[in-house]
């Protein structure tokens, strides 16, 4: 059983059914942004992060005029979500240090620890880095996009679950940007990852 949304990865891992599924604790290292950094510290896939306390509010730069670096946060249902898995991690986020490089995605499956993927699809985003607009398929400079993506879903203890690693290829080295529990969502991503419907190959690869 596998989560097809962000909104069933939590819901997911913490049902009674005895299908083979993701685990609780995986389900919150691809949820919680402080767990995914932790999970990861034995890596250098992370970009330089610190912890900060987390709550709706306003969060402005030390001096601004004209709203600039002022930004205003509102609460969410995903922070919701995880406040009812794991209450201490809904109270901490993370400030990263933005990664320069090209944006690339790697969805695939993992099931019993054997993992297939989907093709890498190069992330084309706008000029203020604020949405993806386009994706194109793609092999990247560096070689071991796949065996990053490996040492990340090990650290994160995903199995038996889709997943869709987001990453900047920096020119020594992979950084992770995200690791979801769930396929990429965006319109149209599927007919970019695989020629054919994601959820049909995966139910077959399986």
């Amino acid at each position: 059983m596998m989560p097809l949304i962000e909104e069933t990865v939590l819901n997911v891992a913490e049902s009674t059914s005895f299908c083979k599924k993701l685990s609780v604790s995986a389900a919150i290292n691809c949820t919680s942004r402080i767990a995914l950094r932790v999970a990861l510290a034995s890596t250098n896939l992370n970009p330089e992060w610190h912890p900060i306390n987390w709550q709706a509010g306003v969060i402005k730069a030390p001096a601004s005029c004209l709203n600039l670096g002022v930004r205003f946060l509102p609460s969410n249902e995903y922070v919701e979500r995880l406040a009812a898995a794991a209450p201490a991690l809904a109270r901490i986020g993370v400030n990263e240090s933005f990664v320069g490089g090209t944006a690339w995605e790697l969805d695939g499956w993992i099931k019993d620890g054997k993992i297939g993927f989907f093709h890498p699809l190069r992330q084309i985003w706008n000029e203020g880095n604020t949405k993806i607009e386009q994706y194109q398929r793609g092999e990247p400079r560096l070689s071991n996009l796949r065996d990053a993506v490996c040492r990340a879903l090990t650290c994160i203890g995903l199995d038996n679950s889709a997943f869709c690693v987001e990453l900047r290829e920096t020119p020594d080295d992979w950084k992770i940007i995200e690791c979801h529990a769930r396929l990429g969502e965006d319109f149209g991503l599927s007919s970019k990852m695989c020629d054919s419907d994601p959820l049909r190959f995966i139910e077959e690869a399986i």
